[in-house]
């Protein structure tokens, strides 16, 4: 297969030399005309050299060898051919004395000079630009804003995990993992240290205490591993007999490291060893931190080895079962359990407020109809039908229909009631962020919009690259990871004005972070209490107050009293005093 930047390259500076040589080779020797080609030449000359210099970086870059030079070679025969044609219209133009410079002369160096300039231009614009932020995040929803985006020194991130509202860590490429921390204000940098550089493709992460979970695909059979190894560098080697190949000799890994003070990892130990990857993209996933205190990784399943019973039968991989399947793994012992199986390719995936999981599995052909992109809620036990059924249809096997059809290459996902002016789940894609609204039933069950209810689909943001993760911090804020922008983006919701004392305490109420405790849904407990009905409850048996009083005491000081059932886990915070009324006004509309 021809390499179409090569050969348009290529052809560039065929036609380039080809004007450039037929200039040189002028019969008129006259002065002026030897000045005008030296300086042509000299131009020429530098031109050239950026050029071939940057035909060499892109012959460098191609996997295939044979193909960049077939296309090397046919660029600079069309290139040639280009100056053929163009000379027979030049030929036409009156010639002049040899003391002067000949119209075709001119415009044989200038075309040369310009066809030149096309490839060079190219390659100064990206050496400019390639460390800089790219402003690619574009917004369509006006309700939101980008607060904030910052650029990171490696591919990636593939995965982040916080360990408080603006530090966590991430995994890129080819190796790394890096602690970083957001500024707490737009104009502030990005503040990124690599702390692990020689792992081999490190995906999935996640946080535990003290204690860092990184996902290790371990070595690949690719010439260039990272970001992709899906195919092989023999281009004779069927992409079925690669796939093989690559998985029988796979040795995924989750690694363990402690988290010092200074936040450098220490002591790497290998917690799950022999899991198994059918290729860089079917790998091992995303990787959370589970409301039961378990790890939680996705494990991607077989793409060319599908239709191949008899292989995965003989295959004497340790860990074949765990292909295509939710894992539930015990961070202190490392000991594995099956939590779902029959999923394709499950790259991100989260947690609801009670305790549900939902995923996003990518599409493709299995034996029995097509599997489209879907947003599953991956439940304990169940099977959701890969390689064997699609979407549609009866099913034999797949014992759980999915959640919502998507439009689109999803790479992750998260749900909250309190990012945006409807609950929901927002869907990470290659291109776009899209919000699917839902509603909450009365038990706090997550539903679908009904018929005659606001539409359910509403899109976000536009990008480049692939959100390949994203997550809502407690100040309100989503933080999302662009690779192939490589970048992180803050996006935040737009500041409405507010007239009222409720509206403003609202306000108060999402900055201060009070969301991230207590939900507004009912039947949805999180850290604290759930607010839905607040108002209704009045003050406590046995306290003597006001209802204003008590909820003034509740937040200024929390440990005065506790819902029976919950721990005094809740801060103490200052305000000011006209927020402070503004707040309570709010909480007693709830």
């Amino acid at each position: 297969m021809l390499d179409i930047r090569l050969l348009l390259l290529a052809t560039l500076l065929g036609v380039a030399i080809s004007f450039l040589l037929l200039a040189g080779s002028s019969q008129r020797r006259g002065l002026r005309v030897r000045g005008v080609l030296i300086s042509a030449f000299l131009g020429g000359s530098l031109l050239l050299g950026r050029s071939f210099l940057l035909s060499g970086e892109v012959l460098s870059a191609s996997k295939n060898i044979l193909p960049a030079v077939v296309s090397t070679l046919l660029g600079l025969g069309i290139g040639g051919l280009i100056v053929f044609i163009a000379e027979r219209l030049i030929q036409s133009f009156p010639q002049r004395s040899a003391s002067v410079v000949s119209p075709a002369d001119s415009l044989r160096c200038i075309l040369a000079l310009c066809f030149l300039w096309v490839p060079v231009s190219l390659k100064s614009a990206t050496t400019e630009h390639a460390h800089e932020p790219r402003s690619g995040v574009g917004l369509q929803d006006p309700s939101f804003v980008v607060a904030g985006m910052y650029k990171l020194p490696f591919i990636g991130p593939l995965d982040f995990a916080f360990v408080d509202e603006r530090r966590g860590y991430l995994t890129g490429g080819p190796g790394t993992v890096a602690a970083f921390e957001i500024p707490s204000d737009a104009e502030g940098e990005l503040t990124i240290v690599e702390v692990v550089d020689d792992l081999q493709s490190p995906r999935g992460i996640a946080v535990k205490g003290d204690t860092l979970y990184v996902a290790e695909l371990g070595p690949l059979p690719c010439k260039s591993p990272f970001p992709m190894c899906k195919e092989s560098d023999d281009p004779n080697e069927p992409r079925l007999e690669f796939e093989k190949r690559l998985l029988r000799d796979s040795r995924g890994r989750i690694l363990a490291y402690d988290i010092e003070a200074d936040r450098s990892l220490s002591n790497m130990r290998v917690l799950v060893d022999w899991l198994p990857v059918a290729n860089s993209m079917h790998a091992l996933n995303q990787m959370h931190l589970g409301p039961d205190g378990m790890l939680y990784l996705s494990v991607g399943h077989v793409d060319q080895l599908k239709r191949s019973d008899a292989f995965m039968e003989s295959l004497a991989h340790p860990g074949k079962e765990y292909l295509g399947t939710m894992l539930q793994i015990d961070p202190e012992s490392g000991a594995l359990k099956i939590f779902a199986r029959g999923l394709r390719n499950v790259y991100g995936f989260t947690f609801t407020p009670r305790g549900e999981m939902y995923g996003v599995d990518n599409d493709g052909t299995t034996r029995r109809g097509w599997r489209a992109e879907e947003l599953v809620r991956i439940s304990e036990g169940e099977h959701y039908g890969f390689p064997y059924e699609g979407t549609f249809g009866d099913h034999k096997i797949r014992t759980a229909p999915p959640f919502w059809i998507l439009d689109g290459v999803s790479t992750s996902v998260f749900w909250s009631d309190s990012f945006g002016p409807v609950p929901g789940f927002f869907v990470g894609y290659c291109g776009k962020i899209e919000h699917l609204r839902t509603k909450t039933a009365a038990d706090g069950e997550i539903m679908k919009k009904g018929k005659g209810e606001a539409p359910g689909v509403e899109s976000i943001a536009s990008f480049a690259g692939c959100a390949t993760a994203m997550d809502i911090r407690p100040g309100g804020n989503m933080v999302v990871g662009v690779m192939f922008d490589n970048v992180l983006a803050v996006i935040a919701p737009r500041e409405q004005k507010a007239t009222t004392a409720v509206e403003k305490g609202a306000i108060v109420f999402k900055t201060a972070g009070c969301p991230a405790c207590h939900s507004l849904q009912a039947g949805q407990q999180l850290v604290g209490p759930s607010l839905y009905g607040l108002s209704q409850r009045g003050v406590p048996q046995g306290r003597e107050q006001r209802y204003e009083e008590y909820l003034r005491e509740s937040i200024l000081a929390p440990e005065a009293y506790v819902v029976e059932g919950f721990a005094a886990l809740m801060p103490k915070q200052e305000f000011k005093p006209k927020d402070l009324d503004n707040l309570v006004r709010y909480l007693q509309t709830l």
